[in-house]
């Protein structure tokens, strides 16, 4: 059984309240079960994660920075090991009234299989996954920018790149609707070819029927170019969106969905709502992605996925989370990958410096593949000490 009985925490205060960094230790023992091909199983394992974050909050700009790397404490370990990193990066200001900027990043490194996120496709060895998102408003043209990258060091693993740039003119613009034209461009790069690109030009109406509800139609055309086949093809672009319709019938939630078509069918749905200490999210989500690993070409992803976070009495909290994604080729058979995700959590904060949670997580994992089917699970049940000031 491994273990660490220590604790460090760091408080540096700015200038002003809204501005600072703040640091802590975070302290756990696990115990991990599962299939062979998961890693190791049936010990305990001691781990330790430091952490740092820095943060201004102003009038009209907002920064978050936040870094930590978890080491475990491996039996028959001389020294402990990195086994996650995680960096993340938020920024977002607004200038004027009508002008908004936002822009967000997210860098994660792991060998923990367990350390990885909703969706993935997950496989021994150290996962790499990249996330940057960029996105510019004005009264008279909005900007966007996605990019989104996977790298395993597992032989024969491809590595995934995809991202997407985007640009909205608004020549017609009131407060409750606006005529729009659109451009936008996306591609797929697997080991650094790229194997689909898509270009769309649409034209469309949003309205803001109400304080909560607002909804967008575009229509156009598209132009596909995937390198390996001659030639382009073209097929019809359309999209639909609507934000805040949940509250327009009646239900008490927060609420987008968006619906689109040129190279395939996506979509997305996402319902959540924050009220009196009680977090709920629900997501749903179709889409393309450059997946990598065993997948030579672009994927399509099917993700559910829910959670829920309240905070009681007496310093006590909770949280629920489960999800499933199955991952397959867009084209063609090839392989097909379903995995599902559970944990519970719950904790008490001890002192306003120190905390407690206890946690059970449970993932399985299905592959696919010429009629063969792998199938691999792995539980954890972890106990961890949090230290932290603000």
């Amino acid at each position: 059984m491994g273990f660490v009985i220590a604790c460090l925490c760091l408080d540096a205060r700015g200038r002003a309240l809204a501005d600072g960094v703040r640091g802590g230790l975070a302290l756990a023992t696990r115990f991990d079960e599962g299939s062979a091909s998961t890693g190791s199983q049936g010990e305990w394992i001691g781990a330790w994660t430091p952490y740092g974050e820095v943060y201004s909050h102003g009038a009209t700009t907002r920064l978050d920075f936040e870094a930590r790397r978890r080491f475990d404490s491996l039996p028959g370990a001389f020294s402990p090991r990195p086994s996650a990193d995680v960096v993340k990066l938020g920024f977002a200001t607004q200038p004027s009234p009508f002008t908004n900027l936002t822009a967000s990043g997210r860098y994660r490194r792991s060998r923990d299989l367990l350390a990885t996120e909703a969706g993935d496709v997950v496989s021994p060895g150290v996962t790499e996954t990249g996330e940057a998102h960029a996105f510019l408003q004005t009264w008279r043209a909005e900007a966007g920018f996605d990019l989104r990258s996977k790298s395993r060091a597992t032989p024969g693993a491809v590595d995934g790149w995809s991202q997407s740039t985007g640009l909205t003119l608004l020549p017609l613009h009131t407060p409750a609707t606006s005529w729009l034209v659109s451009a936008g461009y996306q591609n797929w790069t697997l080991d650094e070819i790229e194997v689909l690109r898509v270009t769309r030009v649409t034209t469309g109406y949003r309205r803001q029927h109400t304080r909560w509800f607002s909804s967008e139609a575009e229509l156009g055309a598209a132009t596909i170019r995937e390198p390996q086949a001659e030639g382009t093809e073209s097929k019809l672009a359309w999209s639909a969106a609507a934000s805040g319709f949940a509250r327009w019938l009646g239900i008490p939630l927060d609420s987008k969905v968006r619906v689109a078509g040129d190279v395939t069918t996506t979509g997305t749905l996402e319902l959540g709502q924050n009220l009196a200490g009680i977090s709920v999210a629900l997501l749903g989500e179709h889409s393309l992605v450059a997946e990598g690993g065993d997948f030579v070409a672009p994927a399509l992803l099917d993700l559910g996925s829910v959670s829920v976070a309240d905070t009681l009495p007496g310093g006590w909290m909770g949280a629920v989370e489960a999800s499933y994604g199955r991952t397959r080729l867009r084209t063609g058979g090839g392989p097909r990958t379903e995995t599902s995700r559970a944990s519970v959590m719950v904790g008490r904060r001890i002192q306003t410096w120190l905390s407690t949670q206890t946690a059970y997580s449970y993932l399985r994992q299905d592959k696919t593949d010429s009629g063969q089917v792998d199938r691999s699970h792995r539980g954890r049940f972890e106990i961890a000490l949090t230290a932290s000031f603000r």
